[in-house]
């Protein structure tokens, strides 16, 4: 790869994707509902908003841009360089928590990468 050329992110196409994950399937219910419920509190909506899943797709392809590579391939060292770039830059602490937010979900949902999730560090 050269320089000019962005990082794979086939990565997010595989069958776990991202946005597939952080979507659980729906529950079923027996259970008739009044049409005054909101279905999506009953139904088992997703935790998270479509929001969300955007942000935490667009955190993961910054660090993978930041890196050159794939980030399966991502070091601790990657991580803390990553912050420190984050921090020189200016990026305002709850901005840099979100990125930490949705690479350790990343880490450790997707690629089952405790290790490299615990090095992210919150800024206070």
């Amino acid at each position: 790869m050269t320089k000019t050329e962005a990082p794979s992110l086939s990565f997010l196409n595989r069958p776990r994707a991202l946005w597939a994950i952080v979507t659980p399937p729906r529950k079923k219910s027996s259970q008739k509902r009044g049409p005054g419920l909101d279905a999506r509190k009953t139904a088992g909506a997703a935790p998270w908003s479509e929001q969300t899943r955007s942000y935490y797709v667009r955190h993961v392809r910054a660090f993978t841009a930041f890196i050159g590579r794939s980030p399966d391939t991502a070091t601790t060292e990657d991580l803390r360089l990553f912050q420190l770039h984050q921090t020189q830059i200016g990026m305002q602490p709850p901005s840099i928590n979100s990125a930490v937010a949705a690479l350790r979900f990343f880490f450790t949902v997707m690629l089952e990468r405790l290790d490299l999730a615990q090095r992210l560090t919150v800024v206070p």
